[in-house]
C-alpha cells in the first residue's frame, strides 16, 4: 500500500515534511507490528554498528544486507504463526 503526504513541512517540525514523518511513522508500525521486521531492525543495527565501528567492512555489510533482505522476505510471504523466530534469528546471524 502507498500512502501519499504532503511536501510541505509537518506541523510541529523545522525540517521534515508531512511524508517524511508519514514514511518513518509507516516503518515504526511495521516494526513494531511484525516480528519478522522486528528481529530484523535488530540485527540490522547489530551488522550497521560493527562497520561504524570498523569490524567489519563495507563490501562485508552490503552483502550480508542483500542475503538478510532475501531471508526476511522469503519468511515475510509465511504467515507470523509458520515462522519460527528462534531460528530465522539464527539464519540472519549466520549470513
Amino acid at each position: 500500500m502507498t500512502f501519499e503526504y504532503c511536501t510541505i513541512i509537518a506541523p510541529g517540525e523545522t525540517e521534515k515534511t508531512c511524508r517524511d514523518i508519514g514514511a518513518i511513522v509507516n516503518f515504526q508500525s511495521k516494526i513494531k507490528n511484525n516480528p519478522i521486521w522486528s528481529v530484523y531492525q535488530r540485527t540490522y543495527k547489530k551488522y550497521y554498528a560493527r562497520l561504524t565501528n570498523g569490524t567489519m567492512k563495507g563490501n562485508d555489510f552490503s552483502n550480508w544486507v542483500l542475503e538478510a533482505e532475501k531471508l526476511r522476505d522469503k519468511a515475510l510471504k509465511k504467515r507470523i504463526e509458520d515462522v519460527d523466530l528462534e531460528e530465522y534469528a539464527r539464519k540472519l546471524n549466520e549470513v
